[in-house]
């Protein structure tokens, strides 16, 4: 299987490169949630999900912890195919490690 997160076609739209040429980039934290609609067929969600990915957000160890977990608990991926995903994840967005710091950080913003 390969990874949808790591995919990209040669003039598609979505690509990291075209998005970058359209648009102002603003760095972005994308959760588990975006991961899981990336991988599925949901139609639109699943496109800009994709889109979101490719953008290359920023991701915490936790989201790629539990994409894997919900993709083979839930979304029946074999384990190596969940790790390709998230080895895919990882290779194309900023892994950050949440620790006291991070969260103080979240709990600050979510406060604002």
């Amino acid at each position: 299987m390969r990874s949808r997160c790591s995919t990209s076609t040669p003039g598609d739209s979505n690509s990291r490169s075209s998005i970058a040429r359209n648009s102002t980039i603003v760095r972005a934290f994308a959760d588990t949630n975006i991961v899981i609609y990336a991988e599925s067929d949901d139609g639109e969600k699943s496109r800009i999900a994709r889109a979101i990915i490719e953008s290359a957000p920023v991701i915490s160890t936790q989201v790629v912890n539990e994409a894997i977990a919900a993709l083979t608990s839930k979304f029946a991926f074999q384990r190596q195919e969940a790790c390709d995903v998230a080895n895919a994840l990882m290779d194309l967005c900023d892994v950050i490690a949440v620790d006291q710091h991070t969260v103080r950080e979240a709990i600050a913003l979510a406060l604002r």
